[in-house]
């Protein structure tokens, strides 16, 4: 039973945690921050009062749920994640979360040249 609580760099780096088929305790709370401490801002940029969460309560439920036995994290998301280009939290229990979105490309015709047309 692990609960990772960090930035957006770390919850790319915990994918094989997430997706082993043994590691169900697992959970991770990855918010607008470079790692401590927790609120809006990631460097000089104010994701505003969405980004701001709980987390010390968050931690305090999952503390209880273990070491005491209370329930209190059940049903809780494995993975909580804020999404930067929303400004808002989201949560899936599998990483990458499914229902992503598009990505369109464009150029004059001359994509990757020296002359930076891509």
């Amino acid at each position: 039973m692990t609960c990772i609580v960090d930035g957006p760099i770390l919850r790319d780096e915990c994918y094989a945690l997430f997706t082993h088929p043994q590691m169900q305790r697992e959970f991770l709370i990855a918010g607008p921050w470079a790692h401590f401490p927790w609120g809006d801002r990631v460097g000089d940029a104010n994701m505003g009062e969405a980004a701001n969460l709980n987390t010390d309560a968050l931690l305090l439920r999952w503390f209880d749920h273990w070491l005491k036995d209370s329930g209190a994290f059940n049903g809780e998301p494995r993975i909580r994640y804020f999404a930067f280009g929303a400004k808002e939290w989201r949560s899936t229990d599998e990483w990458p979360a499914r229902g992503g979105y598009a990505l369109y490309l464009h150029s004059q015709g001359n994509a990757n040249s020296r002359e930076g047309d891509g």
